[in-house]
């Protein structure tokens, strides 16, 4: 279960990212953080820690040999 929230995270970044029009977003030059798709990259990241976890084990493996 936790290997399923960071692609669907980003997947809803991608959606909300590409999604016209963008009636959410905050005015000024940095309004595009204002987005649900930030929020959602940043969820991501967040949920990324066991497939961090998976990709460390091979680089152990080559360490100890």
């Amino acid at each position: 279960m936790s290997y399923a929230a960071t692609p669907i995270f980003f997947l809803m970044a991608l959606v909300t990212y590409y999604q016209a029009p963008s009636m959410c977003t905050a005015p000024g030059e940095f309004g595009f953080l204002s987005t649900m798709w930030a929020m959602y990259v940043v969820m991501g990241v967040v949920h990324a820690s066991p497939w961090l976890q998976l990709a460390w084990v091979p680089v152990k493996r080559a360490w100890r040999a």
